[in-house]
């Protein structure tokens, strides 16, 4: 095997030089792009705890909705069982 020149030895400082260049390049803001993803993940939540919350106050509405409407079907029909039950205990 013949021994590496001064040329082989230049040629791979360079590129391991320009490596050098590109990998300190992807830290350049500390976080190789984790931050952006953690700062997108954030919000994700913050959005579906929205949306979390929103669907509770409609179903929430939605249930209040139904015993209102039961109630007041009680309350319309109980004058007519009160008078009922008045005509058949006084006969």
């Amino acid at each position: 095997m013949d021994a590496p020149n001064y040329r082989d030895i230049q040629s791979v400082n360079t590129r391991v030089d320009k490596l050098e260049a590109r990998f300190e390049a992807l830290d350049t803001h500390g976080s190789r792009g984790v931050g952006v993803l953690q700062l997108q993940v954030g919000e994700l939540i913050k959005d579906l705890v929205r949306i979390e919350t929103t669907v509770k106050e409609q179903i929430k509405g939605i249930k209040t909705g139904k015993w209102q409407t039961v109630g007041a079907f009680i309350a319309a029909i109980l004058p007519i069982y009160i008078l009922l039950i008045n005509l058949i205990l006084t006969k």
